[in-house]
């Protein structure tokens, strides 16, 4: 319901049902409530509420140090979010870089992949409109040259 009130631009109710979606979870650590924090993080970053923001991803990452793996690579992704929306673009590539750690050697990881490439590709856009040409540059040979092997 969630996704379906982001796409109407309905944000304050989305966040209000991705809280109530986590209250309502029987397993704090399933996959599916790791991307409801994540997108609560989002949420509220869209709603311009960093401060929010930051307080729920502060919760993520402190609960995702006892978490399965993809439940920790989440938290750290809601983490790269924060610090892109920053525009603290070299900060965003470590996080996701721990995160790539995180899955090292899950079942969950070459499909975990996929999104670590998306959110790379999104990074250099990202930094592409907002930094001076020879540092988005500069970040575009990083990710080219610290994140091998991804699809």
């Amino acid at each position: 319901m969630a996704g379906n009130l982001i796409s109407l631009g309905r944000l304050e109710e989305a966040a209000a049902s991705l809280r109530e979606a986590r209250g309502a979870a029987t397993d704090p650590f399933a996959d599916r409530a790791a991307r409801q924090w994540r997108d609560l993080v989002q949420v509220e970053l869209a709603r311009r509420r960093r401060p929010e923001a930051a307080a729920e991803m502060a919760r993520f990452l402190d609960l995702a140090r006892a978490a399965p793996a993809y439940f920790r690579g989440q938290a750290l992704l809601a983490q790269s979010d924060m610090r892109m929306e920053a525009g603290e673009y070299g900060e965003a590539l470590e996080s996701i870089q721990s995160a790539r750690q995180a899955m090292k050697g899950d079942s969950k990881a070459a499909d975990f992949d996929y999104e670590l490439v998306n959110l790379l590709m999104t990074c250099v856009l990202d930094a592409m409109n907002t930094l001076p040409y020879a540092e988005a540059l500069t970040l575009s040979r990083r990710i080219d040259t610290e994140f091998q092997g991804l699809p």
